[in-house]
């Protein structure tokens, strides 16, 4: 999804460090409620609010649902990128969140991950779509994004649980490696952005064609891991609204 250059990078986002190093939550895998959830249909060929689906994933990436793991009720979505010597590799599992119009709209964001031992400790990070020129249709899927506002926080440090990933956490860096900062201030800033080519003056303005969790591509850490990227995901929570990815089947299957 994300065709922009490589960058080599340790333990900090894109672009450069965080001055604050946030914090994630870890909780035992019975532990944490679900919140509102919202029934999830898919019908494989449409875009409307409130869809869950999948980017097909590129080279060695997989994603799928799976019942392996689950932060609540059956189901999680498995991730998984290959090492860094194959950095494009990506899966990613996206939600066209309900409410969310513009950037404007976005308040809050936060999803649950589950790193088994020997998981490569480069997490996966939040990709949010936008229409900067607009081309967006609600008619074919994953159409009309040209930038990408992404959510990153720190390495894995807690395996073999389930933790949440807070908007206290999240970093947020413009794909072409312009750092906003963390939590709700960044979220802001980034809606604050007027550096755009296309019809709209400020980022915020900008419609939200989706956002998903992604693992791997060259737009992450990607170059910096030394193993595997393999994650569980749940209970991805927009604004008030949790997708809990309670589905037996992806929309590309």
């Amino acid at each position: 999804l994300l065709m922009v250059p490589a960058v080599a990078l340790a333990d900090t986002p894109v672009g450069g460090t965080v001055a604050v190093a946030p914090t994630v939550t870890a909780v035992s895998p019975a532990a944490g409620d679900p919140g509102v959830v919202v029934p999830v249909t898919i019908t494989g060929t449409g875009f409307a609010q409130g869809n869950v689906g999948k980017w097909p994933p590129t080279g060695g990436g997989t994603v799928e649902y799976s019942t392996i793991q689950a932060h609540s009720l059956t189901y999680s979505v498995y991730l998984e990128a290959l090492k860094a010597d194959s950095p494009s590799d990506s899966a990613e599992v996206y939600v066209v969140p309900t409410g969310v119009d513009t950037l404007d709209d976005l308040d809050s964001v936060s999803f649950w991950y589950y790193a088994p031992t020997g998981c490569d400790p480069v997490p996966p990070q939040i990709d949010i779509w936008l229409d900067t020129d607009g081309t967006y249709t609600t008619t074919i899927p994953c159409s009309g994004d040209e930038d990408w506002l992404l959510g990153q926080f720190p390495l894995v440090t807690t395996f073999d649980t389930w933790v949440q990933v807070p908007l206290s956490a999240i970093t947020w860096i413009r794909a072409s490696g312009t750092i906003y900062g963390t939590g709700a201030d960044g979220l802001t800033a980034a809606k604050a952005e007027t550096d755009l080519v296309g019809s709209y003056t400020r980022m915020g303005e900008c419609p939200v064609v989706g956002i998903g969790i992604q693992a791997g591509s060259t737009a992450t850490r990607a170059t910096n891991r030394s193993g595997d990227q393999k994650f569980y995901v749940d209970d991805l929570t927009i604004n008030a609204i949790t997708y809990d990815m309670e589905t037996e089947k992806l929309a590309s299957d």
